[in-house]
C-alpha cells in the first residue's frame, strides 16, 4: 500500500519490497487524459501547460511547495471529466485548483496562469452568480413553492435565505462537485450557511437530509450501532417459533384451497 510518510525507520522499510515508480512522462500523461476523459488533444496540452507552469511556482502556502504544487494528476483528471468548451474549461480550472487556496495572492497567481495559458479572461465572481441563478436558485425556487403550496413544513425554515456573493460561490462549488460525483467537506465557521446549503441541496436532488453532530467523543457505533445482548432469548424463540408455525399453516391452508 501506498506510504504517504516519507521518513520511515529502517526496522519497518526491511518488512517490505519497495518499489518505487517513476514520473509519468507528457506524453504518457497527454494519453492517459485524452482516453480517461474523452477531450481533444489541444485541450490535454493546455491542461499540461497550466500544470508545468505552477510546478515552477514558490510561494509561502504549501500548495505552491514541492514538485508538484498546487496541481497534480489527479486534479488534472478530474478537471478533464468536467467539460469540453475551452472557455468552461479554464473556469473549471479556476474552481479545482484556486478555491482550495485560502491565500488571496496565490489565487491570483492560479488566476493569471490559467487566463495566460487559454487565452480568456476569468470574472469567477458573475461566472458563479449567473451559475448559482441558472442552475441552483431557480430550481430550489420551485422546489419551495411547491412544498408550501402543499403545505409540506420541511422546507419552511428556507423561506428567507440571503443569497449573496459568499454564498453563491459556496453553492456553485458545492453543487458543481455533486453533479459530478466528487466527495465535499465544508469548512467554515458556525452559521456561515454548510447546513442551510446541504438543506437546499437536498430538495433540489429530492433525496433525505440527516443532520448528526459529532464531537470527539463520537463512535462507528453512533453511526451504525451496536450488537447487544438479547435478553429472555427463550421466550423470544418461542414467540418465533410460533408465528413461523402459524405462517406455515395459513400457506397450507391457501395451496389445498388453490388446488
Amino acid at each position: 500500500s501506498e506510504m504517504c510518510i516519507r521518513d520511515r525507520s529502517k526496522a519497518f522499510t526491511n518488512r517490505f519490497i519497495q518499489i518505487f515508480f517513476e514520473d509519468i512522462s507528457e506524453e504518457d500523461l497527454q494519453e492517459i487524459l485524452k482516453k480517461r476523459c474523452l477531450i481533444a488533444t489541444t485541450q490535454c496540452q493546455k491542461m499540461i501547460q497550466v500544470m508545468k507552469e505552477m510546478q515552477l511556482m514558490r510561494q509561502s502556502q504549501n500548495f505552491f511547495m514541492g514538485k508538484e504544487g498546487v496541481i497534480t494528476v489527479r486534479d488534472l483528471l478530474k478537471w478533464g471529466k468536467r467539460v469540453n468548451f475551452q472557455e468552461e474549461q479554464a473556469a473549471e480550472g479556476y474552481c479545482i485548483l484556486a478555491e482550495r487556496i485560502r491565500n488571496d495572492e496565490d489565487k491570483r497567481i492560479v488566476k493569471e496562469i490559467i487566463e495566460k495559458v487559454y487565452k480568456v479572461k476569468l470574472d469567477p465572481l458573475k461566472d458563479y452568480s449567473d451559475f448559482c441563478q441558472k442552475n441552483i436558485m431557480d430550481r430550489f425556487g420551485q422546489k419551495l413553492q411547491e412544498a408550501l403550496d402543499s403545505k409540506d413544513s420541511k422546507l419552511q425554515g428556507l423561506t428567507t435565505i440571503e443569497w449573496n456573493n459568499s454564498f453563491r460561490r459556496m453553492a456553485t462549488l458545492a453543487y458543481k462537485c455533486a453533479i459530478n460525483r466528487e466527495p465535499i467537506l465544508f469548512v467554515g465557521e458556525t452559521g456561515c450557511g454548510k447546513t442551510t446549503l446541504c438543506q437546499i441541496f437536498s430538495a433540489i436532488f429530492d433525496c433525505e437530509f440527516f443532520c448528526v453532530n459529532c464531537h470527539q467523543y463520537t463512535e462507528s457505533v453512533d453511526f451504525i450501532g451496536a450488537l447487544r445482548p438479547v435478553r429472555n432469548k427463550e421466550q423470544k424463540e418461542k414467540e418465533l417459533a410460533d408465528t413461523l408455525h402459524s405462517i406455515y399453516q395459513t400457506f397450507n391452508i391457501c395451496l389445498l384451497y388453490t388446488s
